[in-house]
């Protein structure tokens, strides 16, 4: 059967093509369990990562593959750096202001993620997941009043609650 139009090209040139194979052997060596000694993860799956990221500067999958190595190394600074570099709207990069938040969090720069997703919370009414993390955030620093009220955002923003919310 025919297709209506050809398929998009992901890969334009050799160097791309190169930078997907680094990616994925990336992604395979970080998600190995066997390569995952003592917490951390093998430097092979970031020099692999780093490599692509080379080939293919500004890639939002090899970014985001950069930071989840760094946070499990636990260098939480390099991971907000590595993020940053995601453009906000691309694929990631909600995602990756999450993360910012959370590794913010991690390294006792407390009021800085809240400001971030309070900025979140602002820009995407349709989303729940920022004032839920915020909540969350407010509730670990035992400020519950603010906790409640971003609680009760979150959950005006839910649509369709499942088992999952429930927790």
């Amino acid at each position: 059967q025919a297709l209506a139009r050809p398929p998009e090209r992901r890969l334009h040139l050799a160097a791309d093509g190169a930078a997907e194979v680094l990616y994925m052997v990336a992604s395979l060596l970080a998600s190995d369990r066997d390569s995952q000694q003592g917490g951390g993860m093998t430097p092979a799956a970031q020099i692999y990562d780093q490599l692509s990221l080379h080939l293919r500067p500004g890639d939002a999958y090899a970014t985001v593959l950069l930071a989840q190595i760094q946070e499990r190394n636990e260098r939480y600074g390099d991971a907000i750096a590595t993020l940053e570099r995601v453009k906000t709207d691309a694929t990631f990069g909600w995602t990756a202001r999450l993360a910012i938040a959370g590794n913010l969090t991690r390294i006792e720069r407390r009021d800085d993620a809240i400001a971030l997703l309070k900025t979140m919370v602002e820009e995407r009414r349709d989303r729940s997941d920022a004032a839920e993390t915020l909540a969350d955030l407010y509730r670990q620093a035992e400020r519950y009043p603010e906790a409640i009220g971003a609680y009760d955002t979150a959950i005006t923003r839910t649509t369709n609650f499942d088992a999952d919310d429930w927790r």
